[in-house]
C-alpha cells in the first residue's frame, strides 16, 4: 500500500523477465494483495510471459482464479504455455478444472503440437496413487471430443491404455470413446494393453474392438499371444522429432 499510495509506483511496473506485482502475487496465493492491486489499477493482462489466470489456476488457488475472472478476463485466455483449463488439467486440479468449466472455459482447445485440456488430464507425468477420474469425467462432460487425436496420433483411450488407466479407459468407452483409433505405428488400443499386460484393458476392449486380418486366433488370449511373440507394429512412423522438424519447416517457409 505504501508503494502505490504514497510512492506513486506504476502497479504494472515489469521486472527483469517481464512479469508484473500482480502475477507475483498471484503466484504466492496472496488472494488480498491481488485484490488491491486490482483495484488500484492493476492490468490482468499486462506481462509478457505469464498470465496471472494461469498462474492461479497452476497453482490450484481456487479464491484467485474466481478474483481474476470476476474482473472479465477471457477465461481461455492462451500463455505461453496454454490456457489456463490446460494449467488445471496438467495439475489434475478437479477444483479449478469446474471453477473454468462454470464459466464456459473450451474444453477441446488446442495448445502447442495438439494438446487439449483432456489429453493433458490423462498423461502422468509422475507415479500417482489413483487416476485422475473425476477431472476426466468433467471434461468430458463439458464437451470434450471423445475422439480427437494429438499430435503423435494418441486418442484418448490410447493414452488411458498406455498410462495405466482403466478406469478411465472404461469410461470413456462407456461414453462413446472409439476403441478401434490406431495410434502413429498402426497399433489399436487393444495390441498396447497387450503388450503392457493389461489383460483387464484387454477384456474391456474386446468386445468393442473390430477384428484384425492379421490375426489368426481373434480371441483374448490369442491377442495376447500374439503380440506377446511378434510385438507392436515396428516404429516405422513420424517421430515427435520429425513432427517438430516439419512444424519449424513450415514456419520457416511461409
Amino acid at each position: 500500500r505504501y508503494l502505490v499510495e504514497d510512492l506513486r509506483l506504476d502497479v504494472n511496473q515489469l521486472n527483469f523477465i517481464g512479469d508484473t506485482p500482480l502475477y507475483h502475487s498471484v503466484l504466492y496465493g496472496r488472494a488480498a494483495a491481488a485484490r488491491y492491486l486490482l483495484d488500484h489499477g492493476a492490468d490482468p493482462l499486462a506481462g509478457k510471459v505469464h498470465s496471472p489466470l494461469y498462474a492461479a489456476a497452476k497453482e490450484g488457488y481456487c479464491e484467485i482464479v474466481e478474483l481474476l475472472l470476476s474482473r472479465g478476463i477471457d477465461v481461455d485466455l492462451d500463455s505461453a504455455q496454454g490456457t489456463p483449463l490446460h494449467a488445471a488439467a496438467i495439475a489434475k486440479d478437479h477444483d479449478i478444472i469446474k471453477i473454468l468449466l462454470e464459466h464456459h472455459a473450451d474444453p477441446n482447445k488446442v495448445f502447442g503440437l495438439g494438446y487439449t485440456p483432456l489429453s493433458w488430464a490423462i498423461r502422468a507425468f509422475e507415479p500417482m496413487s489413483r487416476e485422475p477420474l473425476e477431472c476426466v469425467k468433467l471434461l468430458v462432460k463439458a464437451g470434450a471430443d471423445l475422439n480427437f487425436i494429438d499430435f503423435d496420433g494418441g486418442s484418448y483411450v490410447m493414452l488411458a491404455v498406455k498410462f495405466g488407466f482403466p478406469g478411465i479407459m472404461k469410461f470413456l468407452l462407456d461414453a462413446g470413446a472409439n476403441p478401434n483409433i490406431p495410434d502413429e505405428c498402426g497399433n489399436t488400443p487393444i495390441e498396447v494393453a497387450a503388450s503392457k499386460g493389461s489383460r483387464d484393458m484387454v477384456e474391456m476392449l474386446f468386445p468393442l474392438t473390430s477384428p484384425s486380418s492379421t490375426l489368426s486366433d481373434w480371441s483374448i488370449d490369442g491377442i495376447i499371444s500374439h503380440v506377446k511373440h511378434f510385438g507392436l507394429k515396428p516404429r516405422v512412423c513420424v517421430s515427435f522429432c520429425a513432427h517438430l522438424q516439419f512444424h519449424m519447416l513450415l514456419i520457416i517457409t511461409l
